[in-house]
């Protein structure tokens, strides 16, 4: 997990490292069946937009075709771009208690 404050524009690419080195720490020498392999998630909670021609503020990603047909969830991308986050006054309360008690401190 991470959270990024400022614009990072390869971010996704960082994203793709640091899954893929977890990846290959999991992997053994040898003869070794993949299918034993634990879920990786990685979440980048960003604060800025980097991918501008994505309308949602939350998304998640696994390997698919050009047909969108699952293919591998292995490993999960997550994304949420705070500054595309949208929501009514007072539905934030349901979604993040903590953060919505925070927020009214300020008021």
């Amino acid at each position: 997990m991470e959270m990024q404050l400022s614009e990072y524009p390869e971010f996704i690419q960082r994203m793709k490292f640091y899954s893929l080195y977890r990846f290959n720490t999991l992997v053994k020498k040898g003869h070794y069946s993949f299918g034993n392999l634990p879920r990786i998630y990685c979440i980048g909670i960003l604060a800025a937009n980097i991918f501008p021609h994505l309308a949602d503020y939350h998304n998640t990603t696994v390997l698919r075709n050009q047909r969108g047909e699952l293919m591998d969830d292995q490993t999960t991308f997550i994304t949420v771009e705070l500054s595309n986050w949208y929501y009514a006054a007072g539905t934030c309360k349901y979604l993040c208690y903590p953060c919505w008690e925070a927020s009214n401190q300020f008021l």
